[in-house]
């Protein structure tokens, strides 16, 4: 029987993958839109992206200590694979939103 920390730890889980992943899938939306953003708005989407990567590491470590279902697992894998794919997109925004702010 899971023990109330072990429930606990799976709705953080559940969470998590889900928050990241719906964040990571609008990725390319917000690519798409960047350009229209005002540098307020490109600063605010940078600094609350903080949240994402920390959500990536959370759920890292949840990975490496074997607290993901066989269903977790397979979400944790499509989402890591949704990161290698945006990540470039991403930080060209970052890039770009750098140089138009110096």
């Amino acid at each position: 029987m899971a023990t109330v920390v072990d429930r606990e730890v799976n709705s953080r889980i559940e969470s998590a993958l889900e928050r990241a992943l719906g964040a990571w899938k609008e990725v390319p939306s917000v690519a798409r839109e960047w350009a229209a953003w005002d540098d307020e708005s490109r600063l605010h989407f940078e600094v609350d992206w903080a949240v994402q990567e920390d959500l990536l590491i959370q759920l890292k470590q949840w990975h490496h200590e074997n607290r993901l279902s066989v269903e977790q697992q397979k979400r944790y894998e499509r989402l890591t694979d949704l990161v290698c794919r945006s990540r470039p997109t991403l930080d060209r925004l970052f890039e770009s939103h750098k140089e138009t702010t110096s």
